[in-house]
């Protein structure tokens, strides 16, 4: 009989001595709660556990209230060794040693006799250091940023565990774990740690779920909230989890560079009737002076959204020093974001929908263009 998709999430976990959990370049507070919990389940199980992104560190400051991560790393180095492998059967060797020199690092050998026939010695490629490689909530390995474009290898190598609860999830992994009607990353990760040790499920694991559960949902105010969402809510607040402080640290006090950051961005809002669009155009600068950070923007919108009609279509460009555009559109009307990324997908070099924000990115190109176009897609 063929084990289940959960079985084999069970097992393929079980096997593994180290695990490395990533989430998207521009992740949520639901993918950073998330992959924080895998961290402290896993690591209370003695499992080796590391959690990735481009972002993590913005995302640390951002939910400081949670207990962080043990390990959280930015970037990936070291993630496999390679052998000098020598043919001794006509030559020993006798010793080595190793020098760096300038930029070189040199590895001196010495043979027994005579030289080293080249043909005998070569290099090869061992394991890697992750057993399993787990991806919460990202619908590509484009979608990773920085972390896949260093690394491609990884994915081809590492058995992969999908995680997901997004239709434009391409399935990229050897176990695909998509659930539609979950409300939340959070949602699957707790069935998930239920098939382990329920020990393991700690407060500090419970706060982590509850946090993203809460910040997927907009604190249960979504239409989309399921009464599941309800119950595991219970059930993770008679864990320990502590929701009053959770909605106190989510939605009630905000870190003053949100506020400077929303500042900004509200001087550059311009309406649009036609469109019911509120819309504008920040900087690197405006970044720089509210102290904030590029993964905040889709934060502001969130909090902008709720002082809006229901219909209103929230977009902001962003200006990089880096030759790209990054636009984000939010909307409490999940089909018409649905429906914009069918539009663009052809336009953009990436483009990702998550909760209710679509973040699209444009290479070389202006703010001017890039809204032009976007205004253009919008009108039709």
């Amino acid at each position: 009989m063929s084990l289940t998709k959960d079985q084999q999430v069970h097992q393929l976990i079980q096997q593994s001595e180290r695990i490395l959990v990533l989430i998207p370049a521009n992740a949520t507070g639901d993918h950073y709660a998330a992959a924080t919990a895998w961290a402290h389940f896993f690591t209370g199980l003695e499992k080796k556990i590391d959690i990735a992104s481009s972002s993590i560190d913005s995302l640390r400051t951002r939910y400081d209230f949670l207990t962080p991560p043990p390990t959280s790393l930015t970037s990936l180095s070291g993630l496999r060794d390679f052998v000098l492998s020598f043919n001794t059967k006509h030559n020993h060797i006798l010793g080595n040693r190793t020098e760096i020199i300038g930029d070189e690092y040199k590895i001196f050998v010495t043979p027994e006799k005579g030289s080293l026939d080249p043909r005998d010695f070569s290099i090869l490629p061992v394991h890697f250091a992750y057993d399993c490689l787990i991806i919460l909530g990202s619908p590509n390995r484009a979608a990773l940023g920085s972390l896949a474009e260093e690394n491609p290898d990884i994915f081809y190598e590492i058995p992969i565990i999908n995680i997901d609860c997004h239709p434009d999830n391409e399935q990229f992994g050897q176990i695909n774990l998509i659930d539609l009607t979950a409300s939340s990353l959070a949602e699957i990760s707790l069935e998930v740690f239920g098939s382990f040790d329920p020990n393991a499920l700690t407060q500090t694991v419970a706060e982590c779920l509850l946090t993203g559960l809460m910040i997927a949902t907009e604190s249960f105010q979504k239409k989309t909230t399921t009464p599941k969402a309800f119950q595991l809510a219970a059930k993770l607040i008679d864990l320990g989890a502590d929701q009053q402080r959770l909605v106190q640290y989510l939605f009630k006090t905000q870190p003053l560079h949100i506020l400077k950051l929303w500042g900004h961005i509200m001087q550059k809002m311009q309406w649009n009737e036609t469109l019911h669009l509120l819309s504008g155009v920040i900087t690197i600068e405006d970044l720089d002076l509210a102290q904030a950070a590029r993964t905040d923007i889709p934060l502001v919108l969130e909090k902008i959204i709720t002082h809006t009609a229901p219909d209103t279509l929230l977009m902001i460009l962003f200006e990089s020093n880096q030759s790209t555009i990054d636009a984000f559109l939010h909307s409490r009307v999940h089909t018409r974001l649905e429906l914009l990324q069918q539009t663009l997908i052809h336009d953009a070099v990436s483009i990702t929908l998550d909760s209710d924000t679509l973040t699209l990115t444009f290479n070389d190109t202006s703010a001017d263009t890039t809204q032009k176009l976007l205004l253009e897609k919008l009108g039709k």
